[in-house]
């Protein structure tokens, strides 16, 4: 496998990720938009703020529109049947609506560029502070937080304090190892037991070499991009290398005879830690079971931690046959009251809340859980 070695980009070793201001251009390939930081209860809030049109396939990492419309069109429709093509043609009218009265140009908070960056019920208190100091800041600005993972009705004071609305989202799912045991499910015990027969070398993040790193992004890109869609985040060889410069995650790897295989990265948010970023070697022979032996990894390393592990969206089969549990993860809006759109939009929603509370929650487990 070929890859460019990256090269790192000039953020001060001292300088946590992400950094204080700047385009994501050279970190992001499909995503247009700057980034801010906000203090709140005495922690730095990274905001990203988007550029009105993004483009077609914008990334959901910086794109408000791609990723309440543009990504479940790509992903959960079907041009195959006649009501796939319905929903898909509707959901792309939708879209283009949205862009034309520019929700793109949004500022989405806590938007560390680290896959969906999770809120837990501790942080709630500095999210209200942020975001409204966010829709004080940028008030011609659409105002979000997504990937809150806490209590319904304090998610819902949480909004209520910033003066926003809050939504259920998406499922995530999440592994529970306070206990330092790892799931008692006979596929979580299977894939350790993979990852112990195959007797492939563990590395820790300060043994990830430039080569290492051109290796996982290579891995990264040929899974996310080349096998799950052109919406997901084309993340650079710059990107990771400052990452892993700043410790904004911590990489751990598995290499055979010197070349790395399989790598994870995990991120610590104080009430779980996250998967922003996980890659293997797709031209490996399946039966080496590249993704269940990292899978294992990251297990294994939250049971070291006692920690709780969050995994996200996604596969969420595989992930309850090894014993993760399912949450339904909040986002909260503010629109924009500087336009005659924005303040009925906000009406609606507001409107909206109560029934999208009953209702959303049942279909997005049905259909996506």
């Amino acid at each position: 496998m070929h890859a460019t070695v990256p090269v790192f980009t000039g953020i001060s070793m001292s300088m946590s990720w992400p950094p204080e201001g700047g385009d994501v251009a050279s970190w992001i390939g499909n995503g247009r938009a700057r980034l801010e930081i906000l203090t709140s209860a005495g922690k730095r809030w990274p905001v990203t703020l988007g550029d009105a049109d993004q483009g077609s396939q914008a990334t959901w990492l910086t794109s408000l529109v791609s990723a309440l419309i543009g990504t479940p069109k790509d992903e959960t429709t079907s041009a195959t049947t006649a009501a796939g093509r319905v929903l898909r043609f509707t959901l792309g009218l939708a879209e283009k609506a949205a862009l034309f009265a520019g929700a793109d140009k949004a500022a989405i908070v806590n938007n560390a560029l680290l896959s969906v960056s999770p809120i837990g019920a501790t942080q709630l208190h500095g999210l209200s502070g942020a975001l409204a100091a966010a829709a004080a800041r940028w008030p011609e600005r659409v105002v979000v937080a997504r990937g809150i993972v806490a209590g319904r009705e304090a998610v819902k004071a949480c909004a209520a304090l910033a003066g926003g609305i809050s939504l259920p989202s998406r499922v995530s799912y999440a592994f529970d190892l306070t206990a330092g045991e790892l799931p008692d499910k006979i596929n979580a015990e299977r894939d350790q037991a993979l990852l112990r027969k195959a007797k492939l070398v563990r590395i820790g993040h300060d043994a990830f070499s430039p080569a290492d790193l051109a290796a996982a992004h290579a891995q990264y890109t040929s899974v996310y991009i080349g096998r799950h869609g052109s919406r997901n985040p084309q993340l650079t060889a710059h990107f990771f290398a400052d990452v892993h410069h700043t410790r904004g995650a911590e990489f751990f790897g598995l290499k055979a005879d010197g070349e790395l295989q399989a790598f994870v990265a995990l991120r610590d948010h104080g009430d779980f830690v996250s998967v922003p970023l996980i890659g293997y070697r797709t031209d490996a022979d399946k039966k080496a079971g590249l993704y269940r032996q990292i899978f294992a990894l990251a297990l294994e390393i939250g049971r070291e931690r006692k920690a709780v592990v969050n995994f996200g969206a996604g596969a969420g089969h595989y992930k309850k046959l090894r014993g993760a549990s399912l949450a339904i993860e909040y986002m909260i809006i503010i629109p924009t009251r500087a336009t005659m759109l924005g303040r009925t939009l906000h009406a609606m929603l507001k409107a909206s809340e109560e029934p999208l509370d009953r209702l959303v929650p049942k279909a997005i487990v049905h259909f996506g859980g």
